[in-house]
């Protein structure tokens, strides 16, 4: 279970990442 919402963290993190990224070159 911790394994799982770390992962699930993780991947939010770089979605987010990715979202800021694509904004700020737009």
């Amino acid at each position: 279970f911790f394994f799982f919402f770390f992962f699930f963290f993780f991947f939010f993190f770089f979605f987010f990442f990715f979202f800021f990224f694509f904004f700020f070159f737009k």
